[in-house]
Order: C-alpha cells, then structure tokens, then sequence
C-alpha cells in the first residue's frame, strides 16, 4: 500500500502540474 499511495500523489502532482499553468 505504500508504494500505491507514492504512486497517487505523484499522479496528482503531475496532474495538478499540468493543469494550473493551462488555467493560467
């Protein structure tokens, strides 16, 4: 499980990432 919740935030993080510059 722990691997699978690194796995998560890094998605969000790349997610996030590239969504905030396309909203700006």
């Amino acid at each position: 499980p722990y691997g699978v919740g690194i796995g998560v935030t890094v998605s969000l993080s790349l997610t996030h990432g590239l969504m905030l510059p396309a909203s700006l």
